[in-house]
């Protein structure tokens, strides 16, 4: 691995894209020992993103994004700003999609953890626009990590209301929201949650079935949770 360092670092373009066309390929998942060496080298070539292109690009941030979740122990404080600062659209939501891949492989304890130490943080921060303003597109992507949070389902819904409204909910979304035992274990924040994205005037397509069927289950120990649904739902033609 060593011997690759001058060229994951050279000045040369052609050299350096294709250094990290290779190593990106082979180590999509970064392994301790190896995030250890190469946390540095990450951090020098984060600037030159825009050298990169493509695929490469891609599976550069997929294992920057590793590495960050599993080898450094505050992400927020540098390795995260350092990418905000050069990342375009299609770089933010590669991001977001590859903390989603990783926590869909995580048991509880690792998802604990990783909330509790930086991604809750992380995400309330982006609410309020620190660091960079969380755009529709990004919460639309966002919203995705909710049920792979498990037991923080709940803590996460709370933190995506408080935010800009999405503007899109793919049908994956839907159909895991639907299976999942998010309506019967959390009623009212199940209610709370679809009441703000039938607020955000979303696309709801072949749908509104779904949905109908999904809320005709909810049984909120809040009446006022009930009631905002109910609204929601009559606002949007679904009941």
């Amino acid at each position: 691995m060593k011997n690759l360092f001058p060229f994951l670092i050279s000045e040369n373009v052609e050299e350096f894209r294709a250094a990290w066309e290779g190593i990106t390929w082979f180590s999509g998942h970064a392994y301790k020992e190896l995030a250890d060496e190469m946390m540095p080298i990450y951090l020098c070539v984060i600037d030159r993103l825009d050298s990169l292109e493509g695929e490469t690009r891609k599976r550069f941030i997929d294992v920057y994004t590793n590495i960050l979740i599993y080898a450094v122990d505050d992400p927020i404080v540098e390795f995260i700003p350092r990418l905000f600062r050069i990342a375009n659209k299609e770089d933010r939501k590669q991001f977001v999609n590859s903390v989603r891949r990783e926590l869909h492989r995580m048991d509880n304890k690792q998802k604990h953890y990783i909330w509790n130490v930086w991604l809750k943080d992380y995400w309330k921060n982006r609410i309020k626009n620190i660091l960079v303003s969380l755009e529709k597109y990004e919460n639309s992507e966002m919203l995705k990590w909710i049920c792979e949070l498990g037991e923080l389902y709940s803590e996460a819904v709370e933190i995506i209301i408080s935010g800009p409204q999405v503007s899109n909910v793919e049908s994956h979304f839907w159909h895991k929201l639907k299976r999942g035992e998010w309506v019967r274990w959390y009623p009212d924040v199940t209610a709370k949650l679809i009441t703000f994205l039938l607020d955000s005037n979303i696309d709801l397509g072949y749908f509104h079935k779904e949905v109908r069927e999904m809320v005709e289950t909810i049984s909120c120990t809040d009446i006022n949770n009930q009631n905002a649904l109910s609204e929601a739902l009559l606002r949007r033609g679904v009941l």
